[in-house]
Parts: C-alpha cells; structure tokens; sequence
C-alpha cells in the first residue's frame, strides 16, 4: 500500500547500508594478515597496539616439508656437476643419521674469490628435523658404482707400476701387477688384476718372497683388512 516514492527511498537506503556494510568490510580486510603457505609460525615481532607500516616484519613463516640446501662445489667439478645427483648431508643436531636430496639448480655464476659454484639441492623433510639456518656437511655422490678396493698397504710399487702379493691355493706368493683407480683414505680400488675372494698380503710385504710358501694365521677376502707379518697373511 506504500506509494513508489516511498519504494524507492526505502530501496536506496538499503543500498546505502550495504555499500557501508562493504567499505567495513573492506577496512576489516586490511587489518587481516593470511598467510600464502601452510606452514610453522615464528616468533611474533609485534605486539598488540603497535603501528605496523608497509614493510616492518610481522613474524617469520616456514614451509619445511622440504629443506632447500645451498653450498658450493669448486670449479674443477663443472664437468660432473648435473641436476640430479644424489647428495647425502649430516648434521651435528642430529649424530649418525644422513639427510638424502638431490641437485635441483647449478648457479650460473662461479665466484671469482673463491673459484666455487653455488649449487642448491632438495632435501625431503617430512618429520621436520631439518631448520632454516642450520649448518650441514653434504657429501655429492658423482657416481654409483661397484669396485673391488684393497688396504692400501697392499700395493707394492715398484718404478711406476703397482703390485698385489696373492696367495694361490697351494699357499704360495704370486706377483700380480694390477691396475689401480680412485684413492679413500686407507684404501685403494683395483680396476683389474685381481679378483673377488683373492688372498692377499697387506703387512709384511716387504718379508714375502714371490714363489715362496707362507703360513696362514687367519686369511680373510679382499672385502676385508688382512693383517699379519714375517711374510704370514
């Protein structure tokens, strides 16, 4: 029964209170902070009543379902340096257990001080042991491989060849000349020459005699550290 007048003023105020109830709103949403991540909330670094202005930091805000792990590799490994490598780090916070990542991004830059080329790796992180900051020593893996290595007392060199003293079945000294390959400490990868589940003398090379007999006190594998003196294995 109400006159179109009447409509249409009621009908503005109603528009009127819900452009009011919008600029709230909107003034609202400018005092909410949300955050773009899932992830662990730090510290606060204010505290309610403080002015906060653009810029000033709020709290810190850390997504650690995986670690991001930077370090540098010399120059003189460009050549192996790839994405995908397999990396194994430790950490003192965390005694005997390794952290497994892999290469994900090689800088474009190397450091002209320190010759280095900053590499970054991925670590998986889902029990949340690693932290932003924390300090790891990181072991690249170039390559995978398995190779039969000896105790480096073994070798016996002689001018610019390498020698293995192996016992035979009869218990007699044979001179093997063998080719060596990568050095760790203490021993040394055998790239031919011998076999797996050879005899050979490690300490008191110096006393055994090719063509000779020994005695065996205790033999064990190339696998193994095989110790013993006056020409015994």
């Amino acid at each position: 029964s109400a006159t179109q007048a009447r409509f249409d003023e009621q009908t503005r105020i109603a528009h009127g209170a819900r452009a009011r109830m919008a600029a709230t709103r909107a003034r609202l949403s400018d005092r909410l902070l949300k955050a773009p991540f899932s992830g662990i909330l730090g510290f606060r670094q204010v505290s309610p009543g403080t002015l906060v202005e653009p810029g000033r930091g709020i709290a810190t805000l850390d997504d650690v379902t995986q670690v991001k792990l930077d370090f540098s590799v010399p120059e003189t490994f460009l050549s192996v340096l790839k994405p995908g490598l397999a990396i194994a780090a430790v950490s003192s916070a965390y005694s005997g257990q390794n952290f497994k990542g892999q290469v994900t991004t090689i800088n474009s830059r190397v450091d002209p001080i320190s010759r280095a080329v900053t590499v970054r790796a991925v670590l998986p992180n889902d029990a949340g042991f690693l932290r932003p900051g924390m300090l790891m020593i990181v072991d690249l893996v170039r390559e995978r491989r398995q190779s039969l290595m000896v105790p480096e007392g073994a070798l016996v060199p002689r001018q610019r060849k390498q020698f293995v003293l192996v016992v035979d079945e009869g218990d007699m000294v044979v001179q093997r000349q063998v080719i060596i390959g990568e050095r760790r400490p203490g021993a040394v990868e055998i790239r031919s020459g011998l076999e797996v589940g050879e005899q050979i003398i490690v300490e008191g090379t110096h006393r055994a005699v090719p063509g000779r007999p020994v005695r065996i006190q205790g033999s064990q594998t190339l696998s193994s550290e095989a110790r013993g003196g006056d020409g015994t294995l």
